[in-house]
């Protein structure tokens, strides 16, 4: 860990909040590992999302999520499923928080996008005639679209990670008793609680 680095210590402050909340909710709705090999519905995700045409299988789209997801496309332990979701749910929270943010302010003006401009690098170090940049630069309607898409990024969310009810997740799994239910009642409400004192 980076010393004196807020963002990093804010992130892992979240991460052990979302953790914390993860690991609470697994064990009351799957009870233990053998529950977990048995519930065709998780493991039939796992190995959507790992199989060989899998969302975290597909190097063509530039990533390999599925490497590193124990088990070979089957969930076989409550603390591998507990490290997963929770890795889910701080990619969309925290990791997209902290890189998308910031976005507008630097991106939203499209000239700063350089990553936008239709000119090869400037290898021979000469001067560019400006009416050379000028071509370069997107069209107002892609300039326009691509300020659209930063803006779109960078909007706060109304479902925010804690706004859910008990029987969001009670509704989920048949045959949870009410001492079930009170259980994630208040697993969410101490999430709500510890996510507040974060922020």
């Amino acid at each position: 860990v980076i010393p004196e680095n807020h963002m990093v210590t804010d992130g892992l402050k979240l991460w052990s909040t979302l953790h914390k909340f993860v690991e609470g909710m697994v064990k009351n709705i799957m009870k233990d590992n053998e529950t977990l090999k048995n519930d065709a519905e998780i493991q039939a995700w796992f190995k959507e999302l790992t199989g060989e045409l899998g969302a975290l299988n597909d190097p063509g789209q530039g990533h390999n999520l599925g490497r590193g997801i124990p088990g070979n496309g089957r969930m076989e332990s409550l603390e591998d499923l507990t490290k997963f979701l929770t890795t889910l749910l701080w990619i969309v929270t925290g990791e997209h928080a902290s890189v998308n943010n910031g976005a507008y302010e630097i991106y939203g003006f499209v000239p700063y996008s350089v990553f936008t401009i239709k000119l090869g690098a400037n290898a021979t170090k000469i001067d560019i005639p400006e009416k050379e940049i000028a071509n370069a630069m997107l069209s107002r309607a892609d300039a326009c679209e691509a300020a659209s898409f930063v803006r779109l990024l960078t909007l706060p969310t109304r479902d925010v990670v804690g706004s859910y009810d008990g029987p969001f997740f009670a509704a989920a799994k048949r045959g949870h008793d009410d001492s079930s239910r009170k259980q994630q009642v208040e697993l969410i409400d101490k999430f709500r609680e510890d996510l507040e004192e974060l922020s």
